[in-house]
């Protein structure tokens, strides 16, 4: 079971795989102009795309085209704008013109892309080389996520907190819109199995904080600590559900465990570190914002508080009692932050370090906040949950948090991801009309 397990997640563990992305090349004549374009495009992409050479009034090649799949259209060369057009009629994926630049390339692009917009229709465009290859890398990965997503099935434990009023999502949309299928799981019935799980003295929990991070310190008595022992007890629990139900991700609603003396924080974080998403709280918006990021990315995230912003300064602080351990360089244990019951982590991340701020929100998942910043120091204080990070981004970006919220969670994603994850929005606006 474990190595299914590991193998059904690899897709998260490591990103998204690349597709192999079918280009539909326009040439008014064959010539010497095909080939060399081909060549260029494959030293440089290697073999994640095929073009096909589509020639004449015939439509040579047409046999080959995949109708359902993205439109992504080289025009090669001018005298092609009807036979794009005609090609275009018959697609109703997304369009992605690309243009050279050479042997009036861009004066073909410009009639076809002006005939678009009379007719309504939306496209993304890249003029030159350097653009092409670009685009076609993101839409390799853009493509692989979203087949990677539409393998997911997410555990819904529990409904969401009682004060997540602007996160709720309509279990279809995820269905419907990302392809994910959901397996809920009533918060009765966890916390009936909870009381009865036996956790094995061998497991990866154990192995995790015990023994590679060594939080007790090398006191092998602190094992059978009651709240170890606890957080053991949810963590096998969530694994068991991982197994049974095949799933990719998950997300708790953690607080009636507080009822219990209990918290899910460490669990959640050996999840996490596995490779499995694990979200807090029930937030199913910012869960699958979690899985996006895995996915297209191979990274894990942070899912935090927005404590504070500083619209000045363009500063925003975030906090939560639980993270993956491989996103710190070093962490304590400590008490959970609301209640002051069981065991949160307060860990410090690498600072200074690029980062990327995302989530989705809205109850259709189609709006989305991206902004890069910069992890600038940790912060400690007894306002504010365990793990606590101030982020410098800038002014606009603090404006923008402030005046277009989606919720009060943010992803933080290490390093500069920007573009990749607008690229894959700019995918999903252009598939879903």
């Amino acid at each position: 079971m474990e190595t299914n397990l590991a193998k059904r997640n690899e897709t998260f563990l490591k990103g998204g795989k690349p597709l192999k992305i079918r280009v539909t090349g326009f040439f008014a004549r064959e010539d010497d102009t095909f080939s060399t374009i081909m060549d260029s495009l494959s030293h440089e992409i290697g073999d994640s795309i095929e073009l096909i050479p589509v020639v004449d009034k015939d439509l040579h090649g047409e046999e080959r085209i995949n109708w359902n799949a993205p439109g992504v259209i080289l025009i090669a060369t001018g005298g092609v704008e009807h036979h794009v057009l005609k090609y275009i009629s018959r697609i109703h994926e997304p369009i992605f013109l690309l243009s050279t630049g050479e042997d009036n390339s861009m004066a073909a692009s410009l009639e076809v892309m002006a005939a678009l917009r009379n007719m309504g229709r939306d496209f993304h465009f890249s003029p030159g080389r350097a653009q092409i290859i670009d685009t076609l890398r993101r839409l390799a990965a853009a493509s692989g996520t979203m087949t990677s997503l539409s393998r997911c099935k997410l555990g819904i434990i529990g409904p969401p907190s009682d004060w997540l009023v602007a996160s709720a999502v309509d279990t279809m949309t995820l269905e419907n819109r990302w392809g994910i299928r959901v397996v809920k799981i009533p918060m009765q019935q966890f916390l009936e199995q909870l009381e009865s799980i036996e956790v094995k003295d061998e497991n990866p929990f154990t192995e995790l904080f015990l023994k590679k991070f060594n939080c007790w310190k090398g006191s092998e008595a602190r094992s059978t600590d009651p709240l170890f022992h606890h957080a053991a007890q949810i963590y096998t629990l969530l694994k068991s559900y991982v197994e049974k139900y095949e799933l990719s991700a998950l997300t708790l609603n953690c607080f009636p465990l507080t009822n219990m003396g209990m918290t899910a924080c460490l669990a959640l974080a050996a999840l996490n570190h596995e490779g499995i998403i694990s979200g807090c709280e029930g937030d199913v918006a910012t869960t699958v914002s979690m899985m996006i990021s895995r996915a297209l990315l191979g990274v894990s995230s942070f899912m935090a508080n927005v404590s504070w912003i500083d619209s000045v300064e363009g500063d925003l602080e975030l906090s939560h009692c639980t993270i993956d351990p491989s996103l710190v360089s070093d962490f304590e244990l400590d008490t959970h932050f609301e209640t002051n019951q069981g065991i949160a982590i307060r860990g410090r991340l690498k600072t200074p370090a690029p980062v990327t701020l995302f989530r989705l929100g809205g109850m259709d998942l189609d709006k989305w906040f991206i902004a890069s910043g910069s992890a600038i120091n940790n912060l400690d204080g007894p306002h504010r949950c365990r793990t606590g990070v101030r982020i410098r981004c800038s002014r606009e970006v603090a404006l923008s948090l402030l005046q277009n919220p989606l919720g009060n969670h943010m992803l933080l994603v290490p390093g500069q991801h920007y573009e990749t994850i607008s690229f894959l929005r700019r995918y999903r606006e252009l598939a879903s009309k």
